[in-house]
């Protein structure tokens, strides 16, 4: 019994031995920030400068990457021209440029230089209510970040602690972090359901990532500003069913293979929402 007191007292006593337990997490904040800034590009398309997310994918033992944004940075590239077809039907042939992608190097504290790559766009779904607002971008470099951003599959809920990286006011602006809450679900703009974010976000943030603080899972793409607290983005879960619909989903989802690059570019590269 004695014993039994003496081993109480201790713990009272001494806070080495009586410390309360840390609570685990799946990552260390500092990692989700690091992990969130790598896999956060900008996106140079003409006179535009936006945002965009890299999502990386093995097949044969070998990685690609690419780029997830928002299609309205990419609209200064894209071009249309009539033309006949040898049968005498009229069509429009549609054309993108090449943009760039650039990963700003910035290490212990200062800005080193720069990657810089040709991104081929092979997914695009229009601005506004022909389309929802999202393309994806293939670029043929191998480690062009060390990171690769995760999808979330579900619905996060209101009040959930956010973090939003991106290009604020441009290139310049590179890897900008700011914080926020999840504000509300389903706003709907148009044909498109948007959710709303108070994380503060600037021209040039357009198609970058909103996360989960958590664990750095991406809630949403950035895709318009009421205010700078006041903010929509394409949540996940409409991600998800664009990426269904233009038959991409296998670079969300861990559990499906990458198909051969070649079948990836023999879809078409646009989509219209029906």
């Amino acid at each position: 019994m004695r014993s039994l007191l003496l081993i109480l007292f201790l713990l009272c006593c001494e806070p080495s031995l009586a410390q309360e337990a840390k609570p685990q997490t799946k990552l260390e904040k500092e990692d989700v920030i690091a992990n969130l800034i790598d896999c956060s590009v900008s996106i140079l398309a003409g006179k535009s400068q936006g945002s965009g997310i890299i999502f990386t994918k093995q097949r044969e033992d070998k990685e690609y990457t690419f780029v997830l944004t928002a299609a309205h940075n990419l609209t200064a590239i894209r071009s249309e021209t009539n033309v006949i077809t040898p049968d005498g039907i009229p069509r429009k042939l549609v054309k993108f440029d090449n943009p760039d992608v650039v990963n700003v190097l910035i290490v212990n504290g200062t800005r080193i230089g720069e990657m810089r790559a040709k991104g081929t766009i092979i997914r695009y779904s229009a601005p506004g209510i022909a389309g929802d607002d999202l393309a994806l971008l293939h670029i043929p470099i191998q480690n062009f970040t060390n990171s690769s951003a995760r999808l979330y599959s579900g619905v996060p809920k209101i009040g959930s602690d956010l973090f939003h990286v991106g290009s604020m006011g441009g290139l310049s602006g590179a890897e900008s972090l700011t914080v926020g809450i999840l504000s509300q679900h389903g706003r709907k703009i148009g044909r498109n359901i948007f959710d709303q974010t108070t994380a503060p976000i600037l021209f040039g943030s357009s198609g970058g990532l909103m996360s989960l603080q958590s664990d750095g899972q991406v809630v949403g793409v950035v895709a318009r500003m009421a205010n700078p607290v006041y903010n929509f983005i394409i949540p996940s879960r409409r991600i998800i069913n664009w990426s269904k619909r233009t038959k991409v989903n296998w670079l969300f989802d861990e559990k499906l293979e990458m198909p051969p690059l070649n079948e990836i570019y023999s879809f078409p590269i646009e989509d219209i929402k029906r």
